[in-house]
């Protein structure tokens, strides 16, 4: 999964690209978690987008350059502000729950997280988290479905 301007994603399966008959397989950005409203907020790409989050996060702290995602990441370590803890907590929420759905369909073995923000490790323990979060919110879950490691890509 790519988190830039949408969610790119890939799907290798047997080692190999899956394409899918009209080339289209892993466009995650167009998947929708409910037609109603406005597309932009209902589909993974609004949910997903890096440049979005650290845009709102940026507003959140007042910043003059929108995409400062160094100062975005250096406040959430830094914990001091409520509000932006809670759309960070969302964030890696959001991110943990798509995690979650294609590991559910597609028996994942691991997936792997690429983007600028992508080699800040407190995003990457976030997803970790919310996903641990969601397999243990029900006994079941946490039975049937095995755990797939969650890594960075390789610069």
């Amino acid at each position: 999964m790519t988190l830039g301007t949408g969610l790119g994603g890939a799907i290798l399966l047997n080692g190999r690209p899956l394409q899918g008959q009209h080339f289209q397989a892993g466009e995650l950005s167009f998947v929708l978690n409910h037609p109603d409203g406005s597309l932009s907020e209902n589909w993974w790409a609004s949910q997903a987008s890096g440049v979005s989050f650290v845009e709102r996060a940026a507003q959140v702290l007042d910043l003059p350059d929108r995409q400062d995602g160094k100062a975005v990441f250096e406040a959430i370590a830094g914990g001091q502000h409520p509000q932006l803890n809670r759309l960070f907590e969302q964030y890696c929420q959001d991110l943990a729950l798509i995690v979650y759905n294609l590991h559910t369909i597609l028996d994942l073995e691991k997936v792997l997280i690429g983007g600028g923000i992508s080699s800040q490790p407190i995003l990457l323990d976030g997803i970790r988290s919310a996903y641990s979060t969601i397999k243990k919110s029900s006994p079941v879950l946490d039975s049937m479905l095995s755990d797939v490691e969650i890594d960075s890509c390789a610069f």
